[in-house]
């Protein structure tokens, strides 16, 4: 690898730094003690102590410390470094700042661009699309599929640079999580008063910034607000209205297919005749030698290498994984396993170099994650998993298999985890062990600070997580519909439980009491009191 270098050199006529570079030529011995051999012409001993920056590593991977004495025109410019390792086992205060190309379980967003592979067919696919009809964009994907990563990551560089007409003047407006209300995300996001009338918002916009070609409105994740019901009805009908009048706006929506039903089924009529024409699928699958580029380009971009036949080794598991879907119907897709697998991989490796050894503990691509859920839940103190059990399932919403809709995570008011006043500081503990251990994330949304599993491919591929939900799944779909009766009757807009429901209400209500809110259990005693006024 090329390095550079920046410090003083011995001689007094130089006041100020220099720069220097050349070539890390590999390691050798020296004083007993393992270094690098560098090569450069710039180097001298009053640079002793200047870090060494590997440029295509992206890292500091050294200290220089000595220089070789010998008056041979060959060895000149030879000079060796303490490697970054050393220096860290010396200094346990060090820490090693290497960049990681892969992102695990999380998205990649507009800024990892340059580590995302593989998704080029799609990226063109999406381009093309919004060449020939740039008004409208619906991206349709399973869950855990790449929908996010390649719209911010594939789609929105491109743009940037010109490849649809005018794209590099066009502003990009995105919502990466519009939650039940992507109206009122879209007023946070710049449109003053988009939930009164998003056209008007967003023709006074365009206003007040000439330079802009076209406003393109990115909604990603756009199932979350139709599962909200009327506010993703009130979206979907102003985005009608916006598309209509003409502007030079382009609206794209990124959501699993699971949820198009509900989609068309909230869309007004004028939407929905333009739905199919408008829409693009994204496969879960990928062609061998994309795959390929997933897994070794971005370990290339920062100097990274694989054991001989690790790569092959790699996309066949992903391969045999994705032929054994048929037999999973729940999961939905490997891609994100393998990510986590290879940043995991990563995290293991050796002076730049991912083995098969590293491979094989992380537990390949279908074993990693499980691997990891079970070693981060193994930590958590005997005393506080029967509460994480309950919080974890609180996370899951239960899905519907009879119509083919698996379960997925859940977005919830870090309150709303709180059974009873006297717990809310055990539950906000162990919310904090479960983010510590990342089996979950925080965040804070509207000044309340909200809870959420690290990704659906927890649900798909971790047992115990599957058991939960499995063992829990009458009761969580229940729950799910007792917590939206309870709210509607303390605003007024319900009534009291009765007959049948009453009856199947006090019969969880024995067997799960503590799992009940408050408000919960008072509902169901008005409702028995009632009943039996009657």
């Amino acid at each position: 690898h090329r390095f550079e270098s920046r410090g003083y050199r011995k001689a007094e006529v130089f006041q100020d730094a220099l720069d220097a570079a050349g070539d890390i030529l590999g390691y050798t011995a020296y004083q007993d003690q393992r270094v690098l051999q560098l090569d450069s012409g710039h180097l001298d001993k009053g640079m002793s102590g200047a870090p060494v920056w590997d440029v295509q590593a992206r890292r500091v991977v050294g200290m220089i410390n000595a220089f070789w004495e010998s008056k041979s025109p060959r060895d000149a410019g030879l000079s060796l470094a303490i490697p970054t390792e050393t220096l860290r086992a010396v200094c346990h205060g060090l820490t090693l700042s290497d960049l990681c190309p892969y992102r695990g379980l999380a998205a990649f967003a507009e800024a990892h661009a340059e580590f995302f592979f593989g998704r080029e067919r799609d990226v063109t696919r999406l381009l093309n699309r919004l060449r020939t009809l740039p008004r409208f964009l619906v991206v349709l994907g399973p869950s855990g599929s790449g929908k996010s990563s390649l719209v911010q990551a594939g789609l929105i560089p491109r743009l940037r640079q010109g490849e649809a007409p005018g794209s590099d003047r066009w502003h990009i407006l995105l919502v990466d999580r519009p939650g039940t209300n992507p109206l009122q995300r879209l007023e946070e996001a710049g449109l003053p008063d988009a939930r009164t009338d998003l056209a008007a918002s967003v023709q006074a916009w365009l206003s007040t910034h000439t330079e802009v070609e076209r406003l393109l409105i990115i909604v990603d994740q756009f199932e979350e607000a139709l599962v909200g019901g009327e506010e993703g009805r009130a979206f979907l009908s102003q985005e009608t209205s916006l598309i209509e009048t003409g502007l030079p706006v382009t609206v794209v929506l990124v959501q699993r297919d699971d949820f198009y039903s509900r989609l068309v089924a909230a869309s007004p009529p004028g939407l929905q005749e333009l739905l199919e024409a408008w829409l693009v699928n994204v496969s879960a699958r990928m062609m061998e030698e994309d795959l390929q580029a997933a897994v070794q380009r971005p370990a290339e971009m920062v100097g990274l290498q694989f054991e001989a036949g690790l790569v092959d080794r790699i996309v066949a598991d992903a391969q045999d994984a994705w032929m054994a879907d048929a037999e999973r119907p729940a999961r939905a897709t490997i891609l994100p396993l393998l990510e986590f697998a290879l940043t995991q991989l990563w995290e293991r490796r050796r002076e730049g170099m991912l083995t098969h050894d590293a491979y094989a503990h992380v537990g390949g691509v279908t074993g990693a994650l499980a691997h990891w859920a079970d070693a981060a839940y193994g930590a958590l103190p005997l005393e506080d998993r029967r509460l994480a059990d309950r919080i974890l399932t609180d996370l899951v919403d239960p899905g519907r298999p009879e119509e083919n809709v698996a379960p997925t995570r859940r977005l919830r008011r870090l309150r709303d985890l709180c059974r009873k006043a006297s717990e809310c500081d055990r539950v906000h503990r162990v919310v904090r062990l479960l983010a510590d251990h990342r089996l979950a994330v925080t965040a804070r949304e509207g000044g309340e600070e909200t809870v959420e599993l690290i990704h659906d491919a927890l649900i798909w591929e971790w047992e115990h997580l599957q058991r939960l939900v499995e063992n829990n799944r009458d009761f969580m779909r229940w729950h799910e519909e007792i917590q939206e009766t309870v709210r509607r009757w303390q605003v007024g807009q319900g009534d009291l439980l009765s007959g049948r429901a009453l009856t199947r209400a006090q019969e969880w209500a024995r067997e799960r009491e503590d799992d009940l809110s408050r408000d919960e259990r008072a509902y169901i005693a008005a409702s028995a009191g009632r009943a039996r006024r009657n």
